[in-house]
C-alpha cells in the first residue's frame, strides 16, 4: 500500500536506501550545501505545473499506478511521477533528477534571462 511522502521541517525527507523528495530546487540545493546529499544523488523534485516539461507526459504508459482511498492516485513512470485526483485532475509532478542537473538548469535560466 502506498503512503504519501511527507516533507518534514527541513522540506525534504531522506530515508536510507530511498531517494529524497524536495518541494523546490532551493531546498535540494540547501540539502547539498549542508552535506545532506551529494552532487550526483538521485532525488525527486516537485515540479510546478506551470513550468516547462521536456518529456511528453501523455505518450508514455505508467510503470505502476497506486491508488489512495480518497480518489487520489499516483502514476509512476521511470523518471517522473504524476499525482492526480479523480475530481481535480493533475495535482503535481515529481521529476527524478540530481543536484548537478538542478544547478546546471539554473545557470542556463540565469544566462537566458541575462
Amino acid at each position: 500500500n502506498y503512503q504519501n511522502e511527507r516533507i518534514d521541517h527541513s522540506n525534504y525527507e531522506y530515508r536510507k536506501g530511498k531517494e529524497p523528495y524536495f518541494c523546490s530546487s532551493y531546498d535540494a540545493l540547501g540539502a547539498y550545501r549542508q552535506k545532506g546529499i551529494d552532487l550526483y544523488s538521485t532525488l525527486w523534485l516537485r515540479w510546478r505545473l506551470d513550468q516547462r516539461v521536456i518529456a511528453s507526459i501523455n505518450r508514455e504508459v505508467p510503470i505502476e499506478v497506486q491508488y489512495e482511498s480518497l480518489g487520489t492516485y499516483h502514476e509512476i513512470y521511470d523518471h517522473y511521477r504524476v499525482v492526480r485526483s479523480v475530481k481535480k485532475g493533475m495535482l503535481c509532478i515529481y521529476i527524478r533528477t540530481t543536484v548537478g542537473h538542478i544547478s546546471f538548469y539554473r545557470e542556463i535560466e540565469e544566462a537566458v534571462q541575462g
